[in-house]
């Protein structure tokens, strides 16, 4: 049981870094464009859509509450780690077992939303994996807390 705790703490940790890292690339890689050598409108579409990398500090960098809305898909599961922590007796709660699974399907859709059209980069890979670690560990401890509580046999 204390190996699943460590997995989960440290998916939540590799959550929170993956926000920080590129997730994604929406355009394909300038050799593939065209061999013509560019021009002065292709250029200028160029730097007009940037590198087409796709982070989750700035992805919806016009709307506040999308921006906030990532923020939080990442960040959430360092703050149930950090309060597991300072009180252990919480994380036996079914409701805060519950949100956590909620909360991550969530976050999967936060993080399909930005890694969808997307070539996976690095950031993309930790946040897939880190969050279907943290959810397959989540799932685990709530169904067996129902087990416990409700005592139905294995």
């Amino acid at each position: 049981m204390k190996i699943l705790i460590f997995l989960k703490r440290l998916a939540a940790v590799g959550l929170l870094v993956a926000f920080f890292l590129p997730l994604s690339q929406c355009s394909t890689p300038e050799n593939n464009i065209s061999e013509k050598p560019p021009t002065q409108s292709t250029q200028a579409v160029k730097v007009a859509q940037g590198d087409g990398i796709i982070y989750a500090t700035r992805a919806d960098k016009d709307d506040t509450l999308l921006t906030m809305t990532n923020g939080f898909a990442f960040f959430w599961p360092v703050l149930f780690t950090l309060l597991a922590f300072l009180r252990p007796e919480v994380e036996q709660s079914l409701s805060i077992r519950l949100s956590e699974i909620l909360l991550c399907l969530g976050s999967a859709f936060i993080l399909l939303r930005l890694t969808t059209f997307g070539t996976l980069l690095p950031g993309g890979y930790l946040g897939w994996s880190a969050l279907g670690i943290y959810f397959a560990i989540t799932l685990f401890n709530f169904i067996a807390r129902i087990r416990r509580t409700w005592q139905v046999p294995a």
